[in-house]
């Protein structure tokens, strides 16, 4: 199996990516926990924007990943299924990709204002408050305090407002 992996490596290597796919699916089907040959799926399907498929290859790529060797691979994966859930307006599913890869790593502000727009279209403006100040407290200049600020008033203003308005 080591031998086919490195002949499936070396064919995405030279460009040969069909064949690297087929090379890869061999030796999944007698090994399915061959990270490698997985990697080579996944780089190969987000090459070519083949979403659906990509979608199924990081789904089984991440449950690979369990052993906290490398848990920098594990967000980016992670957050890529968070992405591709959101592309397909799959905000449970976003949301629960998003909050893993968070939970690797609180600091991303990508991930936290992924986080803030899921809870904007589901209605859940305490959350959406909430993750508006931790992007507010991350904002890297003036510019981008001034628009978390901007946008924290509106949500406080204009949806917490009104929901204790009509729950009185």
């Amino acid at each position: 199996t080591e031998d086919r992996t490195r002949f499936v490596v070396a064919l995405r290597n030279i460009g040969q990516f069909d064949r690297a796919l087929d090379a890869s699916v061999e030796i999944l089907e007698h090994d399915s926990t061959n990270r490698d040959a997985r990697e080579v799926r996944v780089e190969i399907l987000e090459a070519r924007g083949d979403t659906p498929l990509l979608e199924q290859e990081l789904k089984a790529y991440e449950a690979l990943l369990d052993d906290g060797a490398d848990n920098r691979l594990k967000f980016r994966v992670q957050s890529r299924l968070g992405q591709l859930a959101l592309e397909n307006d799959d905000l449970a599913g976003s949301r629960e990709w998003f909050e893993k890869a968070s939970a690797l790593n609180d600091k991303d502000s990508e991930i936290v204002g992924a986080l803030r727009g899921i809870a904007e279209r589901e209605e859940r403006w305490e959350d959406a408050a909430a993750l508006g100040e931790k992007e507010l407290e991350r904002a890297d200049s003036g510019t981008q305090r001034t628009e978390h600020l901007e946008h924290l008033q509106f949500i406080y203003r204009d949806k917490l407002e009104d929901a204790e308005a009509s729950d009185s």
